[in-house]
């Protein structure tokens, strides 16, 4: 897989823009990873496995949401799921049983009138969370159908609706998290602030006792677990985080008590340090010597009223730092706007914002191109453009909901 990635980066000429790799936490894509810095040459890349290679975070919330769901398995009175699954299955497997469920059962003063109960998809965790959503949903129908003889050892009871609640109140913002870094313009700037999203909720949630709060603590336990494997890649974090305007480095002042706040600068500073020394606009020069054919030499009016004005050297980090922290909905034509206030932090943002924060919007992308291949009469060109179509169809489509 790295011999093939590597070649197609050569072919198009993409290997000097390399900055780091996104995935999801697959051994294979470990392997991968690990092939792929064995075959760069390290004076040239600074890639490695560990500290380039970035842990999609939609993967990492359905992990925590996969141990909290497979923990309430093991609770045999509580088949909540189970039980709304199988009554998906049975009405949806019988056409009559639909048309009689649409003609006979549905409420139809109802805003929602057309919906069947929901059933399971094993390749997403989030199937489970839209069963019970749709449930509530569709509750009062459900009422009405369980009254049917066929249908009725489907039936919750009010312990069970109460349960069905508590579990979408536990979930809902793990969808959240999902639905937001599934989005194409999402990059990991945003991925401490969800980690902390998510352990707020869960410490919250936690407080409930019963099957709810050992699920929030199992949860915790293992959203720490992934969230302490990102301290390898923590470098990329911290900048991506303090270059997102909506954040700034005052983020770091209330994640985690503060906690990670001077390290987060330290990285940071290196890292801007780093760019204003290689600012390819920044003139290399003798300071002694003159390139301006107009300069002269400073007259006795000039040098008594200017001598005590001395050059200053402006600090683009600190005057960002001063920067209000607001919410943006588009940080990088932010960034785009203040190019000019802050040249090497716009460069910067331009390398670490470009980082998605999630792999999944590619993967739907490689999942459509399975979907393309099977056309067995399509020539290559034809898929090519088959791609370019639908890739600029969608960025319009973007563009005008905004």
């Amino acid at each position: 897989m790295s011999e093939i990635f590597l070649s197609t980066m050569k072919k198009f000429d993409l290997l000097p823009l390399l900055h780091c790799t996104v995935s999801d936490n697959a051994s294979n894509n470990t392997r991968f990873a690990q092939c792929l810095a064995d075959n760069l040459d390290p004076s040239t890349h600074h890639y490695n496995s560990l500290g380039t290679h970035i842990s999609c975070l939609a993967h990492v919330a359905a992990l925590v949401v996969k141990a909290m769901l497979h923990c309430l398995s093991e609770h045999d009175e509580i088949n909540i799921i189970e039980k709304l699954h199988k009554l998906a299955v049975t009405i949806r497997l019988s056409p009559q049983r639909r048309e009689k469920y649409y003609n006979d059962f549905i409420l139809k003063d109802e805003d929602d009138i057309i919906k069947l109960p929901k059933v399971r998809a094993p390749t997403r965790w989030d199937g489970d969370y839209l069963i019970l959503e749709r449930a509530v949903a569709i509750k009062q129908t459900l009422v009405n159908i369980w009254k049917q003889r066929e249908y009725s050892e489907f039936q919750l009871d009010a312990t069970e609706w109460r349960m069905v609640d508590s579990l979408i109140r536990l979930l809902e913002p793990f969808r959240f998290v999902t639905l937001q870094v599934q989005e194409a313009s999402n990059n990991i700037s945003t991925t401490y602030p969800h980690y902390e999203y998510m352990f707020s909720h869960l410490e919250h949630e936690s407080k409930n006792k019963g099957v709810i709060g050992k699920l929030c603590k199992l949860g915790r336990d293992k959203l720490k677990e992934y969230y302490g494997r990102s301290d390898v890649q923590s470098h990329k974090y911290y900048c991506s985080t303090v270059l997102n305007p909506s954040y700034n480095a005052r983020f770091f002042k209330t994640f985690d008590n503060g906690k990670y706040y001077q390290a987060a600068m330290d990285a940071f500073e290196k890292e801007y340090n780093h760019y204003q020394t290689t600012d390819p606009r920044r003139e290399i020069r003798n300071p002694t010597e003159s390139h301006d054919v107009n300069q002269k030499k400073p007259t006795q009016l000039w040098s008594a009223v200017m001598k005590k004005a001395k050059p200053t050297a402006v600090n683009e980090l600190a005057i960002y730092q001063k920067e209000e922290s607001r919410e943006i909905d588009d940080i990088l034509l932010w960034w785009r706007d203040h190019e000019t206030t802050y040249p090497v932090l716009a460069r910067m943002a331009k390398d670490f914002l470009s980082i998605p924060g999630a792999s999944t919007f590619l993967e739907e992308s490689f999942s459509a191109g399975q979907d393309t291949k099977n056309r067995g009469s399509m020539k290559e060109d034809l898929i090519n453009a088959t791609f370019t179509t639908g890739s600029i169809t969608t960025l319009r489509r973007n563009i005008d909901s905004k």
